[in-house]
C-alpha cells in the first residue's frame, strides 16, 4: 500500500531527504530512492541491516538518491544530532503493534522531521487500544493524522495509508461534495466530521439524504464527542433517513453508547442500520436495543464483527422483552434481516426469546461465533424459529454432529419449512451431522431448500454413502457444496449415483481425495445430471487427463472447474494465458 503510493508522481519531491523507519526489506525506501535526493534506510536489527546493505548495493544502479543504511533505535533520545530536523518525508510500513511502540515511533518522527515534513504510515487496525494510542500520541506530539485514499479491497479490513503532518490552525476543509443539495446518499469518513461538515449536514434539513455512511478506521474513527455532534445535526433532518451505516468505530464506551442512542432515537423512517466492524460491546448493544422500540420502520440490522459478546446480545434483546411486556411486540421481531456474525456468541437463547412470534424475519446470520449444539437448541426448539426464515447462516460454529442432528430434527418437523438456503460450513458436523441433514431433506423436511453449503465438515466415504441417496431425493435442491473432506473413489461413486436423480445446477466437491478413479466414477453419472451448470472438483489429486475426461462427459452447458495449471504452464502456445479450469 505504501509502495504503491510512492509510485504516484509528486509523492516524493526530487529535492527531498527520505528516511524509512523499521525498513525490514526496504521496499518503500528503495522506491523512494529512485526519486529523492537522499534516502536513508534504518532498522535496529543487525541481521536486517546486513541484508539491507546487500539489497541497496544490488539496486544502486537504479538509485537517483544518495542511499545509505543506518542503525536507529526508536525514541527521541536515540536520534543522532546530524539527522535531527533534516528529513522531509518519513516512511513507516506496518510498524505499529503496541501502544508503547507507537509513542516511541512518533517521538522519533517529530525529532527527525524538518519544518513542513510529513510521515507516511501504512497501518492495519488490529487492536482498539493501539488505535486509541496512535490517535492520542499524534495529538500529544503535535501531529495531525489523516487518511489518504481508500485501501485496495484485497488488503485486510482496517488497512489504511495515513499521513501525519505538523499541527497548524488552517480553516477547516470544505464539506465533502456528497453534501451538495439534492444528493440522496452521503458518505463520510471520520476525518470529515468537523464544523464545516456539521453545518452542511444541518443545512440539509429541507432536503435530507436517504442514506448516510460514516466510515472509520483504527485511529481515524469517531469518538464520543464527534458522534454526539453528528447526532445533533442528523436530528434536524426530521427522521427522513432510511439507511445509516456507522462502520469501523469504537462505540463500546458509555459516552459513545449514549451518543449512538441519541443518533438513533429521531430516525423514525430508518429501515437499515449497519454498524459492522464497529466495536459495540454490551453498552452500545444496549443502546441499540433501547432505541429499537421507536424505530418502527427498521427492517435490517447488520452488527457483524462488532464484539458484542453474550452480554451485548442480552442487552440488545432486553428491549424486546420490555416491549412485549408492554404489549407492543418484539422490536427485533419486526426485522427482515439480522446479522450477528463473528461476535463471540455462545448461546442463542436471548435471541430466540426476542424473535418469538416473528413472522417477518427472512435472513439470519450467526456465522463465526462459538455456538455449540446446546447453545443453538433454544432457537430451533418447536415453535421457536421464525416460520418466515428463508436463509440461515451458521458457518464456523462448533455445532458438531449433535448440531447437525438438531438441524435435521427441526427440518423434519417443519420448523424451517420456508428455508431456501442453509450454510453450515466448518461446523464440525462430521459424517453423522451431514447425514442427519441429508435424511431430513430426503424425507421432505425442507421442501423449499435450494442451497445447502456444508464444506469443511470432515465428510468421508462413509458419510457420502449415507447422504447420497437422500440428497438426490431432495427435489428442490439446486446448489450443493460438500467440499474439503476425505471423500475417496467409493464416496464419489455413491454421490454420483445418488445425485444423478436430482436437479442439481451447482455441485462443489473440491478438496477431497477422489483421485483419477473417483473422477472416473463421476464421469459415469454426470451425463444424467442434465440441469447441472457448474461442477467443481479441483484439489482432488486427479490428473489433468482425468479432469479432461470428466469435462468431456459432462452436459454441454456444464462448466467443470478443476485444478488450476501450474505457474510454469500459464502461457499458451501463442503467448496467451492458458488458465486451467
Amino acid at each position: 500500500m505504501l509502495a504503491a503510493q510512492l509510485l504516484v508522481p509528486g509523492t516524493i519531491p526530487c529535492t527531498a531527504t527520505v528516511l524509512e523507519l523499521g525498513a525490514g526489506l526496504g521496499v518503500p525506501g528503495l522506491i523512494a530512492g529512485r526519486q529523492a535526493q537522499r534516502c536513508i534506510l534504518t532498522d535496529n536489527n543487525p541481521a536486517v541491516l546486513h541484508r539491507l546493505e546487500a539489497t541497496v548495493a544490488l539496486n544502486l544502479p537504479l538509485m537517483r538518491a544518495s542511499t545509505s543504511v543506518q542503525h536507529l533505535e526508536w525514541g527521541a533520545s536515540h536520534v543522532p544530532a546530524a539527522l535531527r530536523g533534516t528529513v522531509d518525508v518519513l516512511l513507516a510500513s506496518d510498524c505499529v503493534y503496541s501502544a508503547e511502540a507507537t509513542a516511541r515511533l512518533l517521538e522519533t518522527a517529530v525529532a527527525l522531521l524538518a519544518p513542513g515534513g510529513r510521515l507516511l504510515l501504512s497501518y492495519v487496525s488490529r487492536w482498539a487500544h493501539v488505535d486509541r494510542a496512535l490517535a492520542a500520541c499524534c495529538e500529544a506530539v503535535g501531529l495531525s493524522l489523516q487518511q489518504l485514499g481508500s485501501p485496495p479491497t484485497d488488503l485486510p479490513w482496517g488497512s489504511a495509508l495515513l499521513l501525519a503532518t505538523a499541527l497548524a490552525a488552517p480553516p477547516p476543509p470544505p464539506p465533502p461534495s456528497a453534501l451538495s443539495p439534492g444528493a440522496e446518499s452521503v458518505e463520510l469518513r471520520a476525518a470529515d466530521v468537523h464544523e464545516a461538515t456539521l453545518a452542511a449536514l444541518a443545512s440539509r434539513a429541507a432536503a435530507p439524504p436517504r442514506q448516510l455512511c460514516v466510515r472509520g478506521c483504527g485511529p481515524l474513527a469517531l469518538r464520543g464527542t464527534q458522534l454526539r455532534l453528528l447526532a445533533a445535526s442528523v436530528a434536524q433532518w426530521g427522521g427522513a433517513l432510511e439507511t445509516l451505516e456507522i462502520a469501523g468505530h469504537p462505540l463500546q464506551s458509555e459516552e459513545s453508547a449514549a451518543a449512538l442512542a441519541a443518533t438513533l432515537r429521531p430516525l423514525r423512517s430508518l429501515r437499515r442500520l449497519r454498524c459492522a466492524s464497529s466495536s459495540l460491546g454490551a453498552p452500545a448493544g444496549g443502546a441499540v436495543g433501547w432505541a429499537l422500540p421507536g424505530l418502527l420502520a427498521l427492517e435490517e440490522i447488520d452488527a457483524a464483527d462488532c464484539a458484542l459478546t453474550q452480554a451485548g446480545l442480552a442487552a440488545l434483546c432486553e428491549a424486546g422483552g420490555e416491549a412485549r411486556e408492554a404489549g407492543e411486540g418484539s422490536p427485533l421481531g419486526r426485522l427482515r434481516c439480522l446479522s450477528l456474525a463473528r461476535n463471540g456468541l455462545t448461546c442463542a437463547a436471548p435471541l430466540a426469546a426476542a424473535l418469538a412470534g416473528s413472522r417477518r424475519l427472512t435472513q439470519l446470520d450467526l456465522g463465526g461465533n462459538d455456538v455449540q449444539a446446546a447453545g443453538l437448541e433454544p432457537l430451533l426448539a418447536p415453535g421457536a424459529a421464525p416460520p418466515s426464515l428463508r436463509r440461515l447462516r451458521l458457518c464456523s460454529n462448533p455445532l458438531g454432529a449433535a448440531g447437525g442432528a438438531l438441524l435435521g430434527a427441526s427440518l423434519r418437523r417443519g420448523g424451517l419449512a420456508q428455508l431456501e438456503g442453509l450454510a453450515v460450513g466448518r461446523c464440525l458436523l462430521g459424517d453423522g451431522g451431514v447425514a442427519a441433514l441429508g435424511a431430513a431433506m430426503g424425507g421432505g423436511g425442507a421442501p423449499r431448500l435450494t442451497r445447502l453449503h456444508a464444506p469443511s465438515n470432515g465428510l468421508t466415504d462413509a458419510g457420502a454413502r449415507r447422504v447420497a441417496a437422500n440428497l438426490g431425493a431432495a427435489a428442490a435442491l439446486e446448489e450443493l457444496d460438500l467440499s474439503e473432506g476425505g471423500v475417496g473413489p467409493l464416496g464419489a461413486r455413491a454421490l454420483g449415483a445418488g445425485l444423478a436423480q436430482g436437479g442439481l445446477r451447482v455441485l462443489c466437491m473440491r478438496g477431497h481425495v477422489m483421485g483419477d478413479e473417483g473422477l472416473a466414477h463421476l464421469a459415469k453419472y454426470v451425463p444424467r445430471m442434465t440441469a447441472l451448470r457448474t461442477l467443481r472438483v479441483g484439489g482432488n489429486g486427479a490428473s489433468a487427463e482425468a479432469e479432461a475426461a470428466l469435462r468431456a462427459a459432462a452436459p454441454r452447458q456444464c462448466e467443470v472447474v478443476g485444478t488450476p495449471v501450474a505457474p510454469e504452464a500459464l502461457q499458451g502456445a501463442e503467448g496467451t494465458p492458458a488458465w486451467g479450469v
